[in-house]
């Protein structure tokens, strides 16, 4: 919960906390910070998305999108 924090000078609501920083991105190293630290492609950032947001969003269908970039990758890395 944001208590009405600011960031870059704005002050950010609920709403902007599920938008720029949801929860299920920011266990540990956020998400997408940890995808351009390893300078990943769409297809690699979205498998490690997919596999790292399943439990807490989506289930088994971000699972299923997870391996559709994966087999995706392995086809054009053949």
């Amino acid at each position: 919960k944001n208590n009405g924090k600011r960031l870059g000078g704005l002050k950010m609501t609920k709403n902007d906390d599920q938008i720029n920083h949801p929860e299920h991105y920011n266990r540990g190293m956020e998400t997408t910070k940890y995808i351009f630290s390893w300078d990943m492609d769409f297809a690699e950032g979205n498998i490690v998305k997919y596999i790292t947001r399943y439990k807490f969003k989506n289930g088994v269908e971000d699972l299923k999108k997870a391996k559709w970039y994966l087999e995706y990758l392995i086809e054009q890395n053949k």
